[in-house]
């Protein structure tokens, strides 16, 4: 799976491993139904920006994961196990 952002008309190609696609599964799942303030963007968009933003600044994997999981624990149901 390949995400293709688009910045000052520079094309990025990213390879998306299945750990961080498992990690944006789960995140999207966990926000469900909540969206950022006074719009109808769900509010998954925001970490999974970040974990795009942490990948292209070329982090680790399990950091990107830490990014796209970052607000779990905060702003859903979600335990910590």
């Amino acid at each position: 799976m390949s995400f293709i952002p688009i910045r000052n008309n520079i094309v990025t190609i990213m390879i998306i491993s299945s750990k961080v696609t498992k990690a944006i599964e789960f995140c999207s799942e966990m926000h469900q139904g909540q969206f950022r303030k006074a719009s109808l963007v769900p509010y998954a968009s925001h970490p999974v920006s970040v974990g795009f933003i942490l990948q292209s600044a070329g982090y680790a994997e399990d950091v990107v994961i830490a990014g796209i999981l970052h607000d779990i624990l905060e702003d859903t149901e979600q335990k910590k196990k």
